[in-house]
């Protein structure tokens, strides 16, 4: 994550899809950015064994952030994912493939996150 201006804010990272009860393989990802500016997506890998396809993507995303308490403010990015309207397509999180859930413990970052200057 990298805050590009006082409002947009560059995404990167992963996402991977289950398609093994959809029985066909997607050249094209079935979720899209919303509130994107612009996005690049990339397939980074397939395990046909499982089922999955992976997707790396990046995304800037236009925020409205609050900055009338700096240098006190706290803002929270926000990341709407959608499907593209595919009626074959749900998007449903994986929660058994995290060791945990508890917010503290950052679920869905990866471990060497950083974000110089900000907690998350």
């Amino acid at each position: 994550m990298e805050f590009l201006n006082a409002n947009d804010v560059l995404i990167t990272g992963s996402i991977w899809q289950n398609i093994s009860s959809l029985g066909a393989w997607k050249e094209f990802p079935d979720f899209r950015f919303p509130d994107s500016k612009e996005t690049t997506i990339e397939k980074i890998y397939i395990n046909k064994d499982k089922g999955v396809t992976g997707w790396r993507f990046k995304t800037n995303l236009h925020q409205q952030f609050d900055y009338s308490k700096y240098p006190f403010d706290k803002e929270d990015v926000r990341i709407r994912v959608l499907n593209n309207n595919s009626a074959e397509s749900v998007l449903v999180p994986d929660f058994d493939s995290y060791n945990t859930l508890i917010p503290e413990s950052l679920p869905g970052l990866g471990r060497s996150f950083m974000l110089d200057g900000w907690k998350p």
